[in-house]
């Protein structure tokens, strides 16, 4: 009997020799796009289901570790931004909004997601 699973598996077992050149493929393209991180995310959706393939993300270590140091870059370079920007809203604010605003950072930090 043909199931789906057994469809899979058997699409598996075709494109498993041509991994190697599709990861080649992939690599490529992503190596070129090292230096500008939004490009880098919009091909790694782009190609998201085949990414998600075992085969394929058992293959990009050092891609998947480029775009984690653009993330982490990225979100170091936010908060330092967020924290500025609280200062010099609290030289401009009235007591009552100052209040507000000790209050949504206190929350924001125990908020856990």
């Amino acid at each position: 009997m043909y199931t789906l699973q057994n469809a899979v598996l058997s699409y598996d077992a075709q494109i498993a020799p041509y991994t190697p050149i599709i990861v080649g493929a992939l690599s490529s393209i992503l190596n070129n796009l090292t230096d500008q991180p939004m490009q880098l995310l919009r091909v790694i959706n782009q190609y998201a289901e085949l990414v998600k393939r075992d085969d394929v993300r058992r293959n990009m270590n050092t891609e998947r570790e480029i775009l984690l140091g653009h993330l982490v870059r990225t979100v170091a370079t936010m908060g330092v931004e967020v924290r500025s920007r609280f200062k010099v809203l609290m030289k401009y604010c009235s007591k009552g909004h100052r209040i507000l605003i000790i209050h949504f950072r206190k929350t924001k930090r125990t908020c856990k997601t």
